[in-house]
């Protein structure tokens, strides 16, 4: 089972508990407006003065997205297509 790993600013942070950090959308993505909850564990911050965190999944995962009002489940590689732009963002980046 691969692990993969999508880097992203850490304005996106929305809230935390002890074992799960609430992290948004990318406002530019098809899921704008949606949130997700993650694993804390799998979590990280990544450099770039505190601002960029990355997030690890299996390709098997399932995210469930909610809004106030509607919730849907995406996979694996519709998290990598709606965080594209700022995932390479942040990976030239760190890159440097």
């Amino acid at each position: 089972m691969a692990w993969n790993k999508i880097y992203f600013n850490a304005q996106n942070i929305e809230g935390e508990t002890a074992k799960a950090v609430l992290i948004k959308m990318p406002k530019k993505s098809s899921f704008a407006n949606y949130s997700f909850w993650h694993p804390a564990k799998l979590v990280r911050e990544e450099g770039g003065k505190g601002y960029h965190c990355s997030f690890s999944f299996t390709d098997d995962w399932e995210f469930t997205l909610k809004t106030k009002t509607t919730s849907q489940t995406i996979n694996a590689d519709q998290m990598f297509k709606a965080f594209e732009v700022v995932n390479e963002q942040v990976s030239s980046y760190n890159g440097k």
